[in-house]
Order: C-alpha cells, then sequence, then structure tokens
C-alpha cells in the first residue's frame, strides 16, 4: 500500500482535507463524515461501524502531513518536463482544469467558452480523486480475487446444500447397485443350479447303465456257480454253453453329446441373456425430471420419473429454496420435432410416460 493510500479519506478515496479524528481511531475528512452521518440517519464510523457519541476533533497531525505530501507532489509535478506536459488541442494553452459535467479536459479559455456554467475543479484534484477512486476499484478487486483464490467467496449454503446433494444421491446409488447386485446373485444362483441339475441328470443315468451291467453279471456268476455244483454228466453238458455265457466283456463306454454337460446352454451368450432380463428390472425413460426445479412442497421419486406433493416435505426448511411455483421440469430438453406424453393422475402423483 502506497503512502497517498494511507493518507486517503476511506469516503471520498482522496487525499484527506480537514481530517478529523473519531472515537473509534479512524480518521476522516470533516465535511466527508458529517454527510454520512446525515445520509445514514446514524454517527456509525463507515468502516467498523462504532457509534461515535463525543465530536469529531481535529486530526492536527495528519493534517500536516497531507498538506505536505500535497505540496511535495505538487513541486515534483512542477518540475516536470514541458514536453511530457499535453496542451489543448483547441486552444494550444496548457491544460489546467477538469469539467465534470462533460468529463473533459480544459484549459482557461475552454472554460470560458463553453463551460462557464459546469463544475470545475483543477486538474490535479480531479487526478487525485479519481486515481484513489480506481485505487479503490483495484484493492477492491484484488481482494474478491483474494478471496476467490482462498475459497473464502463460497456461500457456505450452496457448499453445505452441495454436500447433501452428495451425500443423497451417492446413497440412491448404492440403493439401485444393491438392487442389480441382488439380481445379479440371484440369476448367478439359477444358473448354477441348473447347471448342477444337469450334473445330477447326466450322473444319474451313467449310475443306471452301471447298475444294468452288475445285475448281468450277477445272473452269470450265479449260473457258473450252479454248474460247478452239477453233477459229472451234467457239468460236461452243459460247459460249453456255461463257458459262451460267462465269456463277457464291458462294453467300452462312448462320448456323446447326450452323455455329456450341454455347455453352451449355460455359458452361450450369457451376459446378452442376463442383460434381457435385466431390462425388465431397468426400465428406460426418455424423459426424466430434473429435481432441482421442484417447489419444496413435491417430492420427485428416486427414479426421477414421478412427483407427488409431499406435506412432510413443505414443513422441511429450505436454506435453497429454488423454486416456488408447482412446477418440474425435464432433464432433457427437444428442439424440434413432435413430442407428446400421457400424464397419469394418481392421488396427486404424476407420472410421465413417453410414447
Amino acid at each position: 500500500m502506497s503512502l497517498e493510500d494511507d493518507l486517503s479519506c476511506a469516503v471520498c478515496t482522496d487525499v484527506f482535507r480537514d481530517p478529523v479524528l473519531l472515537g473509534c481511531g479512524h480518521s476522516f475528512c470533516r465535511q466527508c463524515i458529517y454527510d454520512h452521518w446525515s445520509s445514514s440517519g446514524t454517527r456509525n464510523c463507515p468502516i467498523c461501524r462504532q457509534v461515535s457519541r463525543q465530536r469529531p476533533v481535529a486530526n492536527v497531525s495528519l493534517r500536516n502531513t497531507c498538506e505536505s505530501y500535497l505540496l511535495r507532489e505538487q513541486n515534483t509535478r512542477t518540475d516536470r518536463k514541458d514536453e511530457d506536459e499535453q496542451p489543448c488541442p483547441v486552444h494550444g494553452e496548457k491544460i489546467e482544469l477538469f469539467c465534470q459535467n462533460d468529463e473533459q479536459l480544459l484549459c482557461a479559455r475552454c472554460r470560458k467558452c463553453g463551460h462557464g456554467w459546469h463544475k470545475t475543479m483543477p486538474l490535479q484534484q480531479a487526478v487525485r480523486q479519481r486515481r484513489g477512486k480506481q485505487k479503490a476499484a483495484l484493492r477492491s478487486a484484488e481482494k474478491t480475487l483474494l478471496s476467490l483464490q482462498n475459497g473464502t467467496a463460497r456461500d457456505p449454503k450452496i457448499s453445505r446444500y452441495i454436500q447433501s446433494q452428495v451425500q443423497e444421491t451417492e446413497r440412491k446409488i448404492k440403493v439401485e447397485f444393491e438392487k442389480l447386485h441382488q439380481f445379479l446373485r440371484k440369476e448367478e444362483e439359477s444358473r448354477i443350479m441348473s447347471l448342477n441339475e444337469e450334473e445330477d441328470e447326466k450322473r444319474g443315468a451313467i449310475d443306471r447303465s452301471i447298475q444294468g451291467e452288475i445285475l448281468t453279471i450277477c445272473d452269470r456268476i450265479k449260473e457258473l456257480k450252479a454248474g460247478i455244483e452239477d453233477d459229472d454228466i451234467s457239468f460236461l453238458q452243459n460247459y460249453q454253453r456255461i463257458m459262451n455265457r460267462s465269456e463277457y466283456t464291458l462294453p467300452e463306454q462312448e462320448l456323446s453329446s447326450e452323455s455329456l454337460i450341454d455347455v453352451s446352454k449355460h455359458l452361450g451368450n450369457l451376459k446378452y441373456q442376463v442383460w434381457e432380463k435385466m431390462k425388465e428390472i431397468c426400465p428406460y425413460y426418455p424423459v426424466i425430471l430434473n429435481p432441482n426445479t421442484s417447489a419444496p412442497q413435491l417430492s420427485v421419486s428416486d427414479d426421477l420419473t414421478s412427483v407427488t406433493s409431499s406435506t412432510h416435505r413443505q414443513n422441511q426448511t429450505s436454506d435453497l429454496p429454488l423454486h416456488r411455483s408447482r412446477v418440474v421440469l425435464g432433464s432433457v430438453g427437444y428442439s424440434d420435432g413432435d413430442h407428446t406424453w400421457e400424464i397419469e393422475d394418481l392421488s396427486s402423483s404424476i407420472r410421465l410416460d413417453g410414447k
């Protein structure tokens, strides 16, 4: 901050003229502080808002400092080279005045010609005044920039509202995905159960075939034992026949599609088939509602397709009442074409079904 900033009044942003000191310690131009009190109707300080019950006292030290600063500045400008000064483009004389009505630079002849009844001020005073205002605007812009960079410019209500939106939306996302996970888990269990049932069926067919072979061999073993116990003549007479029947070998097991698991039935287009089923629990709506446009007395469903009048929500106070009308906008707009919608009114509940 420059010396001129320190010597500038916070009200007029110009160098102090007849500065006075308030009880709170802040100084202002005498005329500026009285004008401020007259317009505001209170005797508060424009900076700290503290009420000043005593009359302001002259700040002699500050007044002397300002006079010294102005004298030094005047001498500095006087010492500048003549080529740095621009003469009046109309009369060629030195520019010494500034017209506040027309915002124009004037020489002495300009004032007599067309600005005799206008409010004018010395050039250096106009420069100081406007430079002070520009510096004040610069400080304000720098303060705004700093607050933006530090994050202090954010509205805490909006930040809290956004945080609550994130928390609530995250909760609903988890609920929706849990429904999908539950569906997938049930579908997985169903398909594994179907695979196990086919396995039991195939194994049962193999077991039944083996049981048949066991019965056949058991019959031949009994016949061999009975033949051995026959008398000699009967034994010799039946020997060849019994021996021919005893020659039995197990048939080779052939692999065929009927005896194996039908893998293609369980894996073929698995994801597509599951997706087809998921469409039954995952309906698509061409137009969904924008909850940010919902009035406080309206409640939008979790799938953003219907609106219900909610007394409970009416009683809730919201820091950010976005809309007051009983209207909810859709989140998708159309630039052309004809679009019609069937509106089903079910006891103050509205659902949009696109056609």
